[in-house]
């Protein structure tokens, strides 16, 4: 479905009830879309802390407003004399992993046909999650940097040309098409759409301590689009 400006924290959205469990919280994804995956890891920290224009689902982050967020948001924990701690709740990153996907060579060298194609690459991570409190929103994102080889691995190659190469090497490309102004422009690293985990309550007694899932996905037929020229501002509506 369509994602909505301000909408990213409830796309894909969960409740977990406050726990001990939330301290070895394991986390699965799968990086697609590629060949070689040099790095990847998670990216967590509170939703009222990230920036929502920078962190909005819809377009990727440049380097340049990553560089500028944490440097600002490390500034002020400083400057507020948080400790290293208090600074990981807030925004912090697991261990960085590698692999490859299905499509490099290695995986698919002894298959005679797509249809026996293996699994999505997935990787795991146990976070902990137990420094936060009720009410408390966690966006939880995979990040990902593919594919350097292709600019990296043959010394004194010519740089990459195609499309295809630099739209993930290059941070440096972009290419437009003059017939309907749109344009893909190069980059390292991409971001999933988020998670969210909202801290919730303890279960009482006699409830069970199971997540929740609360996400806002509204179906295509349930999506209504009202064009209206405001200033140029496009106002959407949801049919619930």
């Amino acid at each position: 479905s369509p994602r909505l400006p301000g909408m990213c924290p409830v796309t894909r959205a969960m409740t977990l009830p406050e726990s001990p469990l939330m301290g070895n919280l394991t986390i699965t994804w799968a990086v697609g879309g590629a060949i070689g995956i040099d790095e990847t890891a998670i990216m967590y920290g509170k939703w009222d802390v990230l920036d929502k224009k920078i962190f909005d689902c819809i377009s990727q982050p440049t380097k340049n407003e990553l560089d500028s967020f944490f440097t600002i948001l490390r500034d002020f924990e400083a400057m507020e004399g948080k400790t290293a701690e208090e600074m990981m709740a807030e925004v912090s990153f697991t261990t960085v992993q590698k692999g490859f996907t299905r499509w490099h060579s290695s995986q698919i060298k002894n298959i005679q046909s797509l249809r026996n194609l293996p699994p999505e690459t997935s990787f795991s991570v146990n976070v902990d999650l137990s420094r936060y409190r009720v009410g408390d929103k966690i966006a939880i994102y995979s990040l990902a940097r593919v594919d350097q080889y292709w600019v990296n691995g043959i010394a004194g190659a010519t740089p990459a040309q195609s499309n295809f190469v630099n739209a993930r090497t290059n941070p440096e490309w972009s290419s437009s098409n003059r017939k309907d102004g749109s344009s893909i422009d190069g980059r390292l690293d991409f971001f999933s759409v988020p998670i969210t985990i909202e801290i919730g309550p303890q279960p009482g007694f006699f409830e069970e301590n199971t997540p929740v899932e609360v996400s806002v996905r509204p179906s295509d037929e349930a999506f209504v689009i009202i064009e209206e020229e405001l200033g140029g501002v496009i106002t959407y509506a949801l049919a619930m």
